[in-house]
């Protein structure tokens, strides 16, 4: 019998195949008892189960990730209600005034007060101007 490595994808496959193989070779004075084929059958079943486990939760892993992501739009909508607003900025040096812009670059929404441009998350305070 040749060696052939094991794969999630082929699983499946290569299981029957080596089943079959087993079956066709074993001794016919001494055959395998019944229960050890129930137990090759039931442990393949079970990484089976695992794989499709595996595979739902790789998934919705991915779908979490992307719903996650913040939607554009939204951003600038949120940034846009700035507009006409005093804000300050967080930090010591943190610049403050009215928003007259709003842009957005590489995904952060910047917010222009004067000739500054103030990304939305370090705003700490908001007032009507």
């Amino acid at each position: 019998m040749s060696s052939t490595s094991f794969s999630s994808k082929l699983g499946r496959d290569q299981f029957l195949q080596l089943f079959t193989k087993q079956l066709r070779y074993q001794d016919p004075l001494e055959p395998v008892k019944q229960e050890d084929y129930l137990a090759q059958l039931a442990q393949f079943s079970q990484v089976e189960g695992l794989e499709n486990i595996n595979q739902k939760f790789d998934t919705m892993l991915k779908q979490q990730l992307e719903s996650s992501k913040p939607d554009p739009l939204t951003s600038l909508n949120t940034g846009a209600a700035l507009i006409g607003k005093k804000i300050q900025q967080s930090g010591t040096n943190g610049h403050s005034g009215v928003v007259t812009e709003v842009q957005q670059n590489n995904g952060q929404v910047l917010l222009k007060v004067g000739d500054h441009l103030i990304p939305v998350t370090q705003v700490s305070k908001i007032s009507n101007a």
